[in-house]
């Protein structure tokens, strides 16, 4: 058949095709653009514009799905509703894929038996199941206690001694801020978004610092050794967190490059990630660290797990929300120099910083910080046995101003 043959029989399949499919005593539905702001009875006096196919492809493919009308032969021009959006969906075509990832209005497919419109059923059942995704995605509001900046989410990064976990805030520092950490001192603040900021914290090994980690984290780095396995560190925090209201969780498998084999290396990580679903839920997300690049690891890799972070939502629990608490940056001693030369063991003043999280904090509260775990040696106070709570402990006689 030629060409010029083809392309004048091309609109006459298309109405036979769509006049076998549609269920509607009618003939061939009229599609046409119609401004949004007209009226019924302006819409009813245009002459309906019939495309066929080669020209409906051509129509901009960012045009509104509203600006599209349905009609058939004795019926007047309508604003479409949803059922109609849908008959006409199934009629050009489904769905394509849009520049912005969401699915909308597209060109007329190739194949039009494929996606041609056969029941009015099988519609009806995709718009309540589409329907009921939806409501499900919905939760109730969290009712937001903070004033004015919203404080920077705590990524905590915990495991056992030598896993990396100093090399892994050092590549995230290095992925956000293009800057090398030399060291790690301490509370790591960085802005991952427009309105979005991260701080990374190192969880310490004893166990006074991992139950402080695990009342404050609102997400927690699990660092695993690949060539070693899983250690008494990571199911200690992982009970800890149990008991103190369980935060977001994800895994990263460190030391990867030490297997020579892999066929063992694939069998390794399918073990690791087995049991590090029994631990926490099927599905967690478990990220692997292969190689070391000039004393950092791999840009792809740091790449995806930066991106997890910066996307992920977080659910503030309502203890935190209903108590308020300060995760301290930094501090300084302002006590007057003379007062210190005079008499070095004086009491000193001291000012914390930090970002106030969960509610206000009042006026003459009472106030509770947790123990010294990263002043070793210090001895200024006996314990003769743990508190209850094995966090807390009293400083009501130190004088405090919260005005």
């Amino acid at each position: 058949m030629r060409s010029g043959a083809w392309s004048f029989a091309f609109p006459l399949i298309i109405t036979s095709i769509l006049l076998g499919v549609c269920s509607h005593s009618c003939s061939l539905p009229l599609i046409a653009r119609f401004d949004s702001s007209a009226t019924t009875s302006e819409l009813a006096a245009k002459e309906p514009a019939i495309f066929t196919g080669s020209e409906f492809r051509n129509i901009d493919d960012d045009v509104p799905l509203a600006q599209f009308a349905v009609a058939f032969d004795g019926a007047s021009w309508t604003d479409p509703d949803s059922t109609t959006l849908m008959v006409m969906q199934a009629m050009l075509g489904a769905y394509t894929k849009g520049s912005s990832g969401g699915k909308h209005m597209g060109l007329l497919s190739e194949d039009i038996i494929a996606f041609a419109f056969t029941s009015t059923v099988k519609a009806k059942r995709l718009q309540s199941r589409a329907t009921e995704k939806e409501q499900r995605r919905l939760h109730l509001p969290v009712v937001n206690r903070n004033i004015g900046e919203e404080p920077p989410f705590v990524v905590v990064v915990q495991g056992p001694p030598q896993v990396g976990k100093s090399l892994v805030i050092k590549s995230l520092v290095k992925h956000y801020t293009k800057h090398k950490l030399p060291e790690v001192r301490g509370p790591i603040t960085i802005v991952t978004g427009k309105q979005r900021r991260v701080q990374f914290v190192e969880c310490p090994n004893d166990i006074n610092g991992m139950i402080d980690a695990a009342k404050f984290a609102d997400l927690a780095l699990l660092l695993i050794d690949g060539s070693y396995g899983f250690e008494m560190e990571t199911f200690e925090f992982l009970n800890i967190m149990q008991n103190h209201g369980f935060p977001k969780v994800m895994g990263v498998l460190t030391h990867l490059n030490k297997f020579k084999d892999v066929k063992k290396l694939r069998k390794t990580k399918q073990r690791l990630k087995h049991r590090f679903w029994t631990e926490i839920y099927d599905g967690a997300k478990l990220f692997y660290l292969s190689r070391l690049i000039h004393g950092k690891y791999a840009k792809r890799e740091v790449h995806n797990l930066a991106r997890f972070i910066s996307v992920m939502k977080f659910h503030p629990l309502s203890w935190r929300k209903d108590h308020p608490y300060v995760l301290v940056d930094r501090f300084e001693d302002v006590t007057p120099p003379e007062k210190v030369e005079q008499n070095n063991k004086c009491d000193r003043n001291v000012t914390l910083y930090g970002y106030l999280r969960g509610c206000n904090l009042k006026k003459d509260t009472k106030v509770t910080w947790p123990y010294t775990y990263t002043r070793p040696g210090y001895s200024g106070k006996r314990h003769q046995s743990v508190p209850k709570d094995w966090w807390t402990e009293d400083i009501s006689e130190v004088d405090i101003d919260l005005s």
